[in-house]
Order: C-alpha cells, then sequence, then structure tokens
C-alpha cells in the first residue's frame, strides 16, 4: 500500500499546493473561485481572453502591491501573471485550438479540493439526521442482515461516517456560537446570539434530534447485535463468499481478512459516537452557562455605568447650584476635560432637581 503523500504527489505537484501558501494566496484563491465558477458552467472550457478577463476583474479588488510582477505592472500584466502562476501549478489547464486560440480547463484535483476550501471558509448548517439511528436499526434487523449482510455492513459504515461528520460539526458550530456569544457587547447582541441564532440553529433542530434519538442505549443493542454477527459462522463465510464473486482476484484468507478488517472498523465507529454525543452535550451546557454570565456581566456593566453617571449629576448638583455646567472649572470638577465640542447641559436647580 503506497502512503497517501507518495499517491498524492503522483496526480498532482508540490507547487499545486504552494499556491495556497504564497504571499499572494487570498488572490490566487479568489481568482480560482471565480474561473472555477465559470468553467462549471462551460462544457468546452473557456477562452484565455475571458479567464485573464476573470482574473483581471477579481485582482481590482485587492490591493496591486500584494502581487509580486516583473517587468509589465499593469493590471493586465499582473492578470497574465496569476494565470501563468495558476497554469504552471496545475490547478488550470491550457488547449490550443486549430484556430490559435486557446482553452483555459479546470484541473478535476483543483475544483475538488476548492470545494473543501469552500466548505471550510462557509460551513454549512449544522445537521443531525436519522443515519446514526438507522445503522442501529439495521444491526438490530436480522432478517435483512442474514440475507445480504456485505452490502448492509457496507452500508452501516459508510453512515457511520456520515452521522460522525454531522454530529463534529454541531460540535464545531457550538464552539462557533460561544465565541460569538463571549465576544457580544451589548445585552441585546447577547439575547441575538442565544435565542435568535443558538436556539433556532442548534437547540430547536439539531440538538433536540440529537436527544430525542436516545442514543445511548440504541448503540448497546447495535454493539450486541454486531457480536452476534461476529459469532455466526453461517453469516460470515456468506460475506466471505460475496467477496470472492465480487474480486476474482482475492484469495479465501483475503477476502476473511477483509470482512475482519472492516467488522472492527464498524465497532470502532460504534464506540465513537457516544463520547462525541457526549462532548456535544457538555459544550451545549458550557454555552448555556457562558451565556449567562455574559449577561449577568453586561448587565451589571450597564448598571454600574448608569449609576456612575447618576452619582456625577447628584455631585453637580450638591456642590454647583445655580451654575452652568460649562461654568464650572475642569479642576474642581476633578475629572478630565469634557470631549464634547458644544454642551447643552444647564445645572439650575429648582426643588433640588438638576434640568437638562
Amino acid at each position: 500500500m503506497d502512503h497517501l503523500a507518495r499517491s498524492l504527489f503522483r496526480e498532482v505537484s508540490s507547487e499545486f499546493f504552494r499556491v495556497l501558501s504564497s504571499p499572494q494566496c487570498h488572490v490566487y484563491v479568489d481568482v480560482l473561485d471565480a474561473l472555477e465558477q465559470e468553467a462549471s458552467q462551460r462544457s468546452h472550457g473557456i477562452t484565455r481572453d475571458e479567464a485573464l478577463a476573470i482574473s483581471e476583474e477579481t485582482i481590482n479588488t485587492h490591493d496591486y502591491s500584494a502581487i509580486d510582477v516583473e517587468g509589465d505592472s499593469s493590471s493586465a500584466g499582473r492578470s497574465r501573471t496569476v494565470l501563468d502562476v495558476l497554469v504552471s501549478s496545475g490547478w488550470l489547464h491550457e488547449e490550443q485550438r486549430s484556430d490559435w486560440q486557446k482553452l483555459v480547463y479546470f484541473d478535476s484535483s483543483g475544483a475538488l479540493l476548492l470545494q473543501a476550501l469552500r466548505k471550510i471558509a462557509q460551513p454549512d448548517s449544522a445537521v443531525f439526521s436519522d443515519k446514526i439511528v438507522n445503522v442501529c436499526a439495521t444491526l438490530a434487523n436480522r432478517e435483512a442482515i442474514a440475507s445480504d449482510p456485505w452490502p448492509q455492513i457496507e452500508s452501516c459504515i459508510s453512515s457511520l461516517q456520515t452521522g460522525l461528520s454531522e454530529l463534529r460539526s454541531m460540535q464545531r458550530s457550538i464552539e462557533r456560537h460561544t465565541k460569538k456569544q463571549l465576544a457580544a457587547s451589548t445585552i441585546k447582541e447577547n439575547l441575538g446570539v442565544l435565542f435568535d441564532e443558538f436556539a433556532e440553529t442548534i437547540g430547536r433542530t439539531c440538538y433536540s434530534q440529537l436527544v430525542r434519538a436516545r442514543l445511548p442505549s440504541r448503540l448497546a443493542g447495535a454493539t450486541r447485535e454486531l457480536e452476534n454477527l461476529e459469532a455466526d459462522p453461517q453469516l460470515i463465510s456468506k460475506m466471505h463468499s460475496e467477496i470472492s464473486r465480487r474480486t476474482h482476484s482475492e484469495s479465501p484468507e483475503a477476502a476473511a481478512a477483509r470482512v475482519r478488517l472492516r467488522l472492527d472498523e464498524l465497532r470502532d465507529l460504534l464506540h465513537q459516537v457516544e463520547p462525541l454525543a457526549d462532548e456535544i452535550d457538555r459544550r451545549t451546557a458550557e454555552f448555556a452557562r457562558r451565556s449567562q454570565a455574559r449577561f449577568t456581566y453586561l448587565q451589571e456593566t450597564a448598571s454600574e455605568n448608569r449609576a456612575r453617571i447618576q452619582e456625577f449629576f447628584e455631585t453637580i448638583n450638591s456642590s454647583f447650584a445655580g451654575r452652568r455646567l460649562i461654568e464650572i472649572d475642569s479642576e474642581q470638577l476633578a475629572i478630565p476635560s469634557l470631549l464634547i465640542h458644544d454642551i447643552r447641559l444647564r445645572t439650575t436647580l429648582k426643588s433640588g432637581t438638576a434640568r437638562r
């Protein structure tokens, strides 16, 4: 079995990834994003002139000094430099047609990586589907397993991988909401994150479904069913035969080893679900605690500021009755100079109350 790096760099060059770590990476990524969106709508590629125009339009939204160029430093020259870098690094491919016009194609590996970058930059809303629950139900269905065990096991592994990915997405989403809550500077922002965002996107959808799924009891049952399956020689033999039928080159020993590996993988995935769900519980509780603490802090801070302002005017009322605030020497107030260019406050007392 090849190492990942060896297999990877047979498909792409090291320059392919260097584009993403260069000083101009933000420009390259945005140009790639714009080109891929345009290329995905064309079945025969885009002309080089069109690619240059898209590149130039994107570059115009960035600081020109961010792109190092030798020679032509015009907008068109920088656009050509960027396009040439993307072609030489393997993100784009050029094809010369019979009419001497060049067509630009987006590399399939580049399109795949760009999709991953978009998901990282713009994560999807957290979801919790029934995939993990369905796996538990499938393993509990002895008839379905007995009739076609190998496809059912493969389907369970795939569904568990997707379900675990959903749980991790929920975990990251809760982390983002927690950071946003800690950054809230007003009570309105605090309550907005809690009720308008977290409660709608996490609390009433994903988290409530996760709680209703009752995963601990279901997972315990699924683990028992998997143990029963592993102890059934007839089902194991049926899976060996199915693998041998599909892959004529594999020996009976290789087929048995493959079944063993997949069953072990299924068990490991089942064991990952509950700790991850527990972590989501912990982070949800932490979000609630931090929200309450932030609300209390903001409330006390606002109350403290109001108390200070009230104390300030009460001091004015008692010490400088009958005088205008603008007439009072700042040294007498023992406070920094007012940074207001036009003060329209009056401290004329009537019945012991200052009027503003």
